[in-house]
């Protein structure tokens, strides 16, 4: 028997190793690092760790995977409240470059909306591009019809708050 199962047995049993009921220095910046945004391998890294001591650490340890978990949920809270504060102008921006007047400026906030709305996938071919079809359709000369530009912003607004609030602000 290992070492590692042999703590793991001991942990089953009830039977908590002598100093587990603490967390050591490591085990307190792999969770730091872990908060960051760092991945398991990166943060036992910095940590001057291995993963298979972080794993080990997650599954026998008492509160290491409880700290864990809500450090890393605390963490994901705090940025989805940043980029709720920063959405707001980023849709500004976004606007002022739908409005610009610049058609480069123009078709690259189309493609960049495009893209995140996953309408477009990269890999087509021009003629197959979203942006081309909309081009094609309705030919520079024409001024951009701002109120759909305007309609898309905002059901993708939506849809970004709605799976922020579902728990799924990202995609598959």
């Amino acid at each position: 028997m290992t070492r590692t199962e042999n703590y793991e047995a001991r942990v089953a049993r009830g039977d908590i190793p002598r100093g587990w009921r603490t967390l050591s220095p490591k085990m307190k910046l792999a969770i730091k690092f872990k908060a960051m945004g760092f991945t398991d391998s990166e943060a036992c890294r910095r940590a001057r760790s291995t993963t298979e001591s972080f794993y080990r650490w997650r599954r026998a340890h008492p509160s290491f995977g409880r700290i864990l978990a809500r450090a890393e949920a605390e963490a994901h809270e705090n940025w989805l409240r940043e980029i709720d504060a920063l959405l707001p102008r980023a849709v500004k921006i976004l606007r002022d470059a739908l409005e610009s007047g610049d058609p480069r400026l123009e078709y690259s906030a189309e493609l960049w909306l495009l893209k995140t709305a996953g309408v477009y996938r990269s890999g087509l071919t021009s003629s197959q591009s979203p942006v081309t079809q909309h081009r094609t359709a309705f030919p520079r000369e024409q001024p951009p019809d701002l109120e759909t530009s305007r309609a898309v912003i905002d059901a993708f607004i939506a849809d970004f708050k709605s799976r922020k609030e579902n728990g799924n602000s990202s995609e598959d």
